[in-house]
């Protein structure tokens, strides 16, 4: 406390020729206001300083505070006169424990860019719906498991991240963000995406990698600006067939670690990446492309246990009918007719016993 008198008596004495609503400090007149916060939070955090009016990388322009970057000073409490920053423009909270933040963010008019990274945040204020001009918004590493409706009055906003956050549901209010550009959202527990993605027509970037999320809306297609999708390490069980629409716009595409089921789209057949195919319940990517030899070309169908239908009809196969055909203890359909296979039908077969 004795600290917090005596910085309040530094800023009386250096009182100078200053308009009113100013203090002179050193040649220069900083806004009364600003400098009232900035006193503030270094008194309710114990920050340790030289000169109070440039902690952290603090930037002043005509008086005012256009640029705020308090990183890594252990702050745990924002006091609520941060309304008094009317002039910031750019604003960060990164590195610091922070659990909450007073309603009054909400009443910064200028603000463009907030950044909370690292922090301990549980919720964000419902006043951040406020910020009419904040183009990006960054809170990523925090144990958010939401976002406040009020999201989708951010009209300004282009970048939006989430990421290594706790959130279970995708934000509905960013389905009204038609300016966002960039959507970054990976390692949270997102099990879905609104059906209806594809409305976000400003999107160039959509980060998904490790969540939970078993489908991609077909809707995906109409994203005709996106040149930047990574559903890696999800719970994807198939790719709609629109992804066609907007692959070759795509120079960053990863759909690897999932659980995507042959057959897929043809324009992506050949970067799917390793996926989970022992809960498949039909393959049907076992097809000969040139009839040479019928056993080189089914080896690897016979390494999928649940496949339930094998089509390989006028494929021209020769040779034998392997036995390991018997390992496909799931088939309900065979279909190799019109073939020129030779030899006896191996006994194993026998153990199909789901053939219809």
């Amino acid at each position: 406390m004795v600290r917090y008198i005596s910085l309040l008596l530094f800023i009386g004495l250096v009182w100078g020729q200053c308009d009113e609503g100013y203090t002179e400090y050193d040649g220069e007149c900083y806004y009364d206001n600003d400098l009232s916060f900035l006193t503030l939070i270094i008194y309710l955090n114990d920050i340790e300083f030289e000169l109070f009016y440039d902690i952290g990388l603090t930037i002043w322009q005509n008086g005012h505070i256009n640029t705020l970057l308090l990183e890594g000073l252990a702050i745990h409490e924002v006091p609520t006169n941060i309304q008094n920053l009317d002039s910031v423009i750019t604003l960060s909270f990164s590195d610091n424990e922070l659990e909450y933040l007073p309603a009054t963010i909400g009443n910064l008019p200028s603000l463009n860019t907030l950044i909370l990274s690292n922090n301990l945040l549980i919720e964000i204020p419902e006043e951040i719906g406020n910020l009419s001009n904040l183009e990006f918004l960054h809170l990523p590493g925090n144990q958010l498991v939401s976002l406040p409706s009020t999201i989708s009055n951010l009209s300004s906003l282009i970048s939006l991240n989430i990421d290594n956050n706790l959130v279970t549901t995708f934000p509905s209010g960013i389905m009204e963000l038609n300016t966002l550009r960039y959507f970054y959202m990976a390692n949270n527990t997102m099990q879905e995406l609104p059906s209806d993605i594809g409305t976000l027509s400003a999107l160039q970037i959509l980060s998904a990698y490790s969540n939970t999320i078993v489908q991609i809306p077909s809707s995906i297609g109409e994203l005709s600006n996106l040149y930047h999708l990574d559903f890696m390490n999800n719970e994807l069980t198939d790719i709609p067939e629109t992804i066609c629409n907007i692959y070759n716009n795509l120079t960053v595409f990863a759909i690897g670690l999932n659980n995507i089921c042959p057959p897929y789209p043809s324009c992506i057949e050949d970067y799917v990446g390793e996926q989970d195919t022992s809960n498949c319940e039909q393959v049907w990517a076992c097809t000969a492309d040139d009839g040479t030899d019928g056993v080189e070309l089914w080896d690897e169908c016979y390494s999928i246990e649940n496949t339930t239908s094998l089509n390989l009809y006028a494929n021209g196969l020769t040779g034998v009918i392997p036995p390991e055909i018997g390992n496909l203890v799931n088939l309900e359909g065979l279909y190799l007719a019109s073939n020129q296979l030779s030899g006896e039908i191996p006994s194993e077969i026998g153990n199909l016993v789901n053939l219809i």
